[in-house]
């Protein structure tokens, strides 16, 4: 990969320039020893020979999308918090109905059982001598 890339130094505001040279095995040697723009290139390079040995094993069907469709996850999302909020709703009024039949419930049970007013009044007797 032929060409110039400048980089500036912390150190220095100089701009500092740094060649590739191709080899003849395909290898290629930065002048300055620079690793991260080593690994880059190196990282490019291995990506090419990969494309290039799909591209001989497999030919144009290597660049071919998958037949198969992306997920809408748009209407998935939208679908499941629905259902969500469906269940919740139901829930609470499930909750709400059991609390009026508690109630009821309690308020038949008081009225079922005489109040004190309604009893008879406990005879005392007065002795007197």
């Amino acid at each position: 990969i032929p060409g110039v890339v400048r980089a500036v130094s912390k150190n220095h505001c100089k701009e500092k320039t740094i060649s590739w040279e191709k080899k003849t095995d395909g290898t290629v040697q930065v002048a300055q020893n620079d690793e991260l723009t080593k690994q880059a290139v190196d990282e490019i390079l291995r990506e090419t020979r990969a494309s290039q040995i799909r591209d001989e094993q497999h030919g144009p069907m290597a660049r071919k999308r998958c037949p198969i469709q992306k997920t809408n996850k748009r209407f998935l999302n939208r679908t499941i918090i629905s259902a969500v909020n469906h269940n919740n709703r139901e829930r609470w009024k499930v909750k709400q109905r059991s609390k009026e039949k508690l109630t009821e419930h309690v308020r038949k049970r008081n009225d079922q059982e005489p109040s004190r007013k309604d009893q008879d009044p406990p005879i005392t007797t007065i002795v007197i001598d």
